[in-house]
């Protein structure tokens, strides 16, 4: 394949024209084409577009018990078909032991009769035995769907076992022989509703090379095709079994009925052997098994390739068909040939790196199966696969504009495990997949052309890069605009590889049908050995991403030999609603990790120890990787953190696993992989409270002076759902630990009062900002103190009363407290009943003499000493209040 990518946008509007001419036709009959040829033109703005949307849920899980708790203990290996009006099939191994084929599996069944949002229970295409005494073993395994849309009838191929499986078949295709693995064709007349080789047609083993005259099915060839594609071969030079397939399977999923040319209604499905050649060697081929009546017989085309394994067929928009296989020598990409005899024969293999698998089975279909031959339309496909190199990870499907030439970025519709998976184009115009998920839970999912968003405007081509260790070097992209308008705004650069830099460029406008070129600097690791490998040039045009794998030659090479790995680690319980179902202490939390390798050799990666489990080896589920290869990645999506008490309190948990990374002639690399908190419910860390000062009167005198202090008093109350920790109020005592929702705290803090607030009379208002933090998260609540009045000194009056001796007789009108009334010159007099903090003012009746004014305390008392030059003698102290007017008297007698 190039590595280029050319690509045209497909709108919404002609899909969903398409599909709403067609339902007429649709109605008619089940079987009628999923999907009508694609208008030449349809106006953008006639039909609005659907939003994009993807929608799955599980159909099988291990352990559900759903058809039989011990034939259906496990579950692999997925199959999908569509039969229009509605109608889904979904097929399955279901697995006692968890094994392949010889394992006693059955072939299990779903049927969807609204489109894939509903499911009827599980049924039997095909039902195992397992051994017993005085019982054999019979196995069936790895369906596949062929559907002829022309007669209504379905076809299910698979594996028929007795003792042997692919690995340790003889060379033979006599279903007697119990070291002989078979294969049989389920067949369904009634739209998946009964099969040929279901329980209740073929109620015991062994099955039957052929149905029996007078049997609904006799008109079909089966339900065992081993002798037609399984051949024995021949002696060759003294070779046995020249031609001969061993060990062989037919490629689980889905195949094709051709709809172009010479071929049309040709049924097609692909098969993976180890054939044995004319040198005595034993290679892994794939081949077609075809029937051109209907499945009355079928055929097998000649082998193709070497190193094939599991394969899909797709017809081409001009009749030809494209077989897709997986690599099963570990190339981290995918096999290709072509066929112009439809199936019977293909050409040249050829590699397709741009495919990124890591050995795997794949989904291959048509976007739109009913285009017209030679369309547009009918040159794009769709791609299906764990887009990875090193592990069964990253589910993705991807787009073609040009016949599977080039191949789109892809849209990944499973992060983390996934394996084997089919595509289909549905009966309503929308796109089904069904996969292997975590634990190999079957999961159908269904999504929009808008979903996929195929851009078919503009195209990508990156040129080889060749460069040493170190060196930046400069890569030429060309991006092509096929489309009649022009193209603004795109951007050219790399997609992002660990140990490598890459910049990016802005591209000039493009003219339609033009091109421009720009260069990216690209900057190899130092590290990095001698030899080849690739990177994946991007370029973003009027919002889609185009890529190309880019082919790089590095010379010189680092002498170094070193290992290392960029770990990163995320949670994996996407969709959950933490609102509506947060985690609480004991449930288990999801949790996944992506490493990739920054070494320069294969090397190992071992999990040492971590807060999460499955992850440490030798445990089933662990995150060991022993054989990472050069610039290779993985993820491990078993483990899960169960969640502690205190970690539920908090809301949240933080991952934290240790590492090691070793290869041989390299350094040990040690790693701990710090997380980010996981939530484990919707957080609200929030605070609420109060906040006062209060004036304190040190020397009680009943007003604010130097030396008083203020006392200010905040209460905080934790009214989120986690734990705060770290509860502060600046200013106002020292930080609280921890306080649980609902709790509160009180801060008690006092100082002097400010010459300046002595001034001015009060303690200013102010916002006493309260914090606490939930981990990462904080929460502050800022508490407003409202101004306080200090009682301030009165001024003093400056005028002296007129003074006239008075007949001060009788009771005076407040008592004023003065002893037994005798005083000499430096005694301390005390004189009470004066207005609380107020000036009074104090003089003698009969002498007239002043001692002036003073200042009364809070409970009225003014204090004052007899001053020299007092005259001796009786007399009558008189009290003035701040005006002038009097307040009492009393007997006043000085002595000497």
């Amino acid at each position: 394949m190039k590595s280029t990518e050319k690509l045209r946008r497909w709108k919404s509007g002609p899909r969903i024209a398409v599909a709403g001419a067609l339902s007429a036709g649709l109605l008619a009959t089940m079987v009628s084409p999923a999907l009508g040829a694609v208008p030449a033109a349809v106006p953008a703005a006639a039909v609005p577009a659907a939003a994009p949307s993807y929608a799955e849920q599980v159909l099988a899980s291990n352990g559900d018990n759903a058809i039989d708790p011990v034939l259906g203990r496990y579950y692999r290996i997925p199959a999908l078909a569509d039969l229009g009006n509605g109608v889904l099939l979904a097929a399955y191994d279901g697995r006692p032991d968890g094994g392949d084929s010889p394992s006693p599996n059955s072939i299990v069944q779903r049927r969807s009769t609204d489109g894939g949002r509903t499911w009827g229970a599980p049924t039997y295409i095909a039902r195992g035995q397992v051994a017993a005494p005085g019982v054999l073993r019979y196995g069936f395994s790895d369906p596949s769907f062929v559907v002829d849309k022309e007669t209504g009838t379905i076809f299910n191929f698979h594996v028929y076992s007795k003792d042997q499986g692919f690995a340790g078949s003889t060379f033979s295709n006599d279903d007697a022989d119990r070291q002989v693995i078979g294969t049989e064709v389920s067949v369904s007349t009634d739209g998946g509703l009964s099969w040929s080789t279901d329980p209740a047609n073929m109620p015991s083993l062994p099955v039957p090379a052929a149905y029996p005259a007078g049997s609904s099915y006799a008109g079909f060839a089966g339900p065992l095709l081993t002798s037609v594609a399984k051949p024995a071969g021949a002696t060759v030079n003294g070779v046995a079994n020249v031609g001969g397939v061993a060990g062989m399977f037919a490629s689980s999923g889905e195949g094709i009925q051709l709809k172009y040319g010479q071929y049309k209604g040709r049924l097609i499905q692909q098969y993976a052997g180890k054939v044995k050649q004319a040198d005595g060697s034993t290679v892994i081929q794939a081949y077609s098994v075809f029937s051109d009546d209907h499945g009355s017989t079928w055929r097998r085309g000649a082998f193709v390739g070497t190193g094939m394994d599991e394969n899909k067929v797709v017809e081409l928009s001009d009749g030809r068909v494209m077989l897709n296989s997986r690599d099963s020598a570990n190339g981290g990409g995918r096999k290709v040939a072509i066929s112009a005899d439809g199936g019977a024969s293909y050409g040249a293999v050829s590699y397709d790196s741009a495919l990124v698998d890591p050995t795997n089975n794949a989904g291959l279909t048509r976007m739109f199966p009913d285009a017209a031959e030679g369309s547009a339309a009918a040159k794009v496909l769709l791609f299906s696969n764990a887009n990875n190199r090193s592990s069964r990870s990253n589910g993705t499907v991807r787009y073609s504009c040009d016949n599977g030439a080039t191949w789109s970025a892809g849209k990944q519709f499973k992060p983390g495990t996934m394996s084997y998976s089919t595509i289909t184009a549905l009966s309503d115009g929308s796109y089904g997949i069904l996969y292997e998920g975590d634990s190999n839970t079957i999961t159908f999912g269904k999504f929009n052309a808008g979903w996929v968003d195929a851009f078919c405007d503009a195209g990508l081509a990156a040129a080889p890069v060749t460069g040493s260790n170190g060196a930046t070097v400069s890569a030429s992209i060309t991006v092509t605009n096929t489309s009649a308008a022009p193209i603004d705004g795109a951007t050219a650069t790399f997609a992002p590889q660990p140990g490598w830099e890459f910049g990016s460029a802005q591209l000039p406008s493009i003219p339609a049908g033009g091109q421009a070129v720009v260069t990216v600097p690209v900057t190899i690791p130092a590290y990095a050995k001698a030899g080849g490998t690739s990177i994946t040039a991007r370029a973003t045009v009027l919002g889609h991403v185009l890529s190309a794998s880019v082919p790089v030659t590095i010379t010189g090479g680092a002498t170094e030999t070193i290992v290392g790995a960029a770990i990163t680690g995320a949670r994996n319980d996407a969709g959950r609603d933490l609102a509506a179902n947060p985690y609480a202490a004991g449930d288990s939390v999801p949790y996944a990790f992506a490493v990739a390798s920054t070494g320069n050799i294969t090397e190992a990666v071992v999990p040492q120890s971590g807060n999460v489990a499955p992850f440490v080896p030798p445990g089933a589920g662990n995150c060991r990787f022993l054989t990472l290869a050069v610039w290779g990645s993985y993820n491990c999506t078993t483990p899960k953190h169960v969640v502690t008490a205190a970690e539920a309190s908090n809301g949240f948990f933080v991952p934290v696993t240790t590492w090691q990374v070793t290869g041989t002639g390299a350094a040990t690399q040690n790693y701990t992989i710090t997380g980010d908190e996981v939530d484990l419910l919707v957080r609200n860390p929030q605070l609420t409270g109060t906040a006062s000062v209060a004036w304190n009167d040190v020397d009680g005198d009943g007003f604010a002076n130097a030396g008083d202090t203020v006392t200010t008093t905040v209460t905080v109350t934790n009214s989120g759902n986690v734990m705060l920790t770290d509860v502060a109020a600046p200013g106002a005592g020292s930080p609280v630990d921890a306080l649980a929702p609902g709790e509160s705290a009180t801060f008690v803090s006092s100082r002097d009062v400010t010459a300046d607030e002595l001034a001015a009379g009060q303690v200013q208002a102010s916002t006493v900002a309260a914090t606490g933090h939930n981990g990462a998260k904080t929460t502050a609540a800022h508490l407003p103190v409202a101004a306080l009045a200090l009682p301030d000194v009165p001024a003093k009056p400056t005028f002296s009363p007129s003074l006239e001796r008075a007949n001060l007789k009788g009771q005076p009108p407040v008592e004023l407290g003065l002893k037994d009334g005798k005083y000499s010159v430096g005694d301390t007099v005390t004189v009470h009943g004066a207005p609380a903090r107020q000036w009074g003012y104090v003089y003698l009746n009969q002498h007239g003499q002043r001692f002036g004014w003073f200042l009364a305390d809070a409970e009225g008392t003014i204090t004052f000493t007899v001053p020299e030059g007092t005259k001796n003698g009786l007399d009558t102290l008189v009290l003035l209040d701040r005006d002038g007017g009097q307040v009492s008297f009393g007997a006043f007698h000085v002595t000497p």
